[in-house]
């Protein structure tokens, strides 16, 4: 029988992903200055931006209340942007 090492997995690192505090934080920003846009995530390929974007117009993150943001997925160079703006309606 071979040998096993035992030892906990390593902490995920931390990439791109957005913790649910910092969509509080990001929805926070958008409602302070309502109607601008601003881009709220970059990825490398159209996939995960569209999933964000996806994610965002159906609330499925923190504060980011389906109805208050318009969210917009595009690309620009060589990185998909997604943009949101907080349009209004009640918290």
């Amino acid at each position: 029988m071979s040998e096993i090492k035992w030892e906990d997995p390593p902490e995920r690192p931390a990439g791109r992903r957005y913790s649910k505090t910092k969509w509080s934080a990001i929805a926070a920003q958008l409602r302070s200055r309502p109607g601008e846009w601003a881009v709220v995530n970059t990825q490398r390929t159209v996939g995960p931006a569209a999933n964000v974007a996806s994610g965002l117009r159906r609330g499925a993150y923190r504060d980011m209340t389906p109805g208050q943001f318009e969210v917009k997925c595009t690309a620009v160079g060589d990185e998909y942007r997604v943009y949101a703006r907080f349009v209004g309606g009640e918290s």
